[in-house]
C-alpha cells in the first residue's frame, strides 16, 4: 500500500506536474493534454521512462482513452451514463471508478476489491489530492485515470459556466427581448 500527493488544481493544468510521496519527494512527473482525438497524458518515472499513458481515441461528450502500461494496451476508459453519479469502466483491467466530483473523492474496485481511494487533504498551505493505493505496481496508470476524471469534472464545469443565467436571470432576458421586439413582431 503506497499513499501519493499531487497538487489538486495542477491535476488536469496541462502543464507538468510532480506526483510525491509521503515525505513529499517528486517519484513520478505527469504531463500532457486533453480534449482534442490523439491527445495523451503520460506518466514518467524522475530518469525520464515513460510508465504509463493515456490516448484519447475518440471525440464527444463521452470519449474513450486507451491506456497503456510499458508500451502495451492493458484497457479502454469509458463513461458510463448514470443519473445519480458518474461511474467509468476500464475494460482489459476490469476496474470500475466512481466518485464525488465536488469533493475529488473517487474509488477504483476491480470485482469488489477497492484498488485506490482519494480524497482532498490541506498541508503546507496548498490543497492536495491524497491517493492510497493498494496496489503501487499501478501508480502511474491510476494517475493517468485521475488526471482524466479531473478534466472531465473541470471540463464539465466550464460549459456550466458558459449557460450560467446567475448574473442575468434567463427570465428577466426573455422578458426584456420581447418588450424590445414586440413592436417589430407586430
Amino acid at each position: 500500500m503506497g499513499t501519493y500527493y499531487v497538487e489538486e488544481h495542477l491535476l488536469s493544468a496541462k502543464v507538468r506536474v510532480f506526483i510525491k510521496n509521503e515525505k513529499g519527494e517528486p517519484v513520478f512527473l505527469l504531463v500532457g493534454s486533453w480534449g482534442v482525438k490523439g491527445d495523451c497524458v503520460s506518466v514518467y518515472d524522475l530518469d525520464g521512462h515513460r510508465l504509463s499513458k493515456a490516448v484519447q481515441n475518440s471525440f464527444g461528450p463521452r470519449p474513450d482513452f486507451d491506456l497503456f502500461e510499458g508500451g502495451q494496451k492493458v484497457g479502454t476508459l469509458k463513461r458510463c451514463v448514470s443519473l445519480l453519479n458518474d461511474y467509468y469502466y476500464i475494460s482489459g483491467l476490469g476496474w470500475i471508478a466512481s466518485g464525488n466530483h465536488n469533493k475529488k473523492s473517487y474509488r477504483f474496485f476491480h470485482f469488489g476489491t477497492q484498488l485506490l481511494e482519494t480524497g482532498l487533504i490541506q498541508k503546507e498551505g496548498k490543497q492536495l489530492m491524497k491517493v492510497i493505493l493498494e496496489d503501487e505496481t499501478r501508480v502511474p496508470l491510476s494517475f493517468c485515470v485521475l488526471a482524466i476524471l479531473d478534466y472531465w469534472v473541470k471540463k464539465g464545469k466550464r460549459a456550466e459556466e458558459l449557460y450560467d443565467t446567475s448574473i442575468v436571470p434567463f427570465e428577466d432576458l426573455q422578458k426584456s427581448f420581447f418588450k424590445e421586439n414586440k413592436n417589430s413582431l407586430d
